[in-house]
């Protein structure tokens, strides 16, 4: 009798490889699931909306990590809708938009979190 060693060097039948996990399917399945819902705003009398933030180009989140808003909101907006938005926006203006833009997609900003705890720590 004549047996060819599986996959793990015994006798018998050789072990078929598992099906490779779908990335496609996963992402399909979460999006199935998740709010798409855009984050609408008004600004200055005109009404702008920011996509959900799990929806972000992985490159649009490199220019956020490095700081680069200008870039990130370009590629959000388009460079027409971000001049416009950002013609009389402060830096403070940027930052509340962004806190909230994060809040209502469940993402905790780091900038009010360090403040509410250095303000909780200088107090006695």
């Amino acid at each position: 009798m004549n047996t060819r060693a599986n996959g793990n060097g015994q006798g018998g039948p050789p072990r078929l490889a598992p099906e490779p996990w779908s990335l496609d399917d996963a992402i399909a399945a979460a999006i199935a699931e998740a709010d798409e819902t855009p984050f609408t705003f008004t600004y200055n009398g005109k009404t702008y909306e920011l996509p959900p933030i799990k929806r972000l180009p992985v490159k649009v989140q490199d220019s956020l990590s490095q700081g680069r808003t200008d870039l990130a909101l370009i590629a959000m907006l388009g460079a027409d809708v971000y001049d416009e938005l950002t013609e009389k926006m402060t830096i403070g203006d940027l930052e509340v938009l962004f806190n909230e833009w994060a809040r209502v997609n469940g993402v905790e900003s780091q900038g009010n979190s360090s403040r509410s705890q250095r303000r909780a720590s200088s107090r006695t």
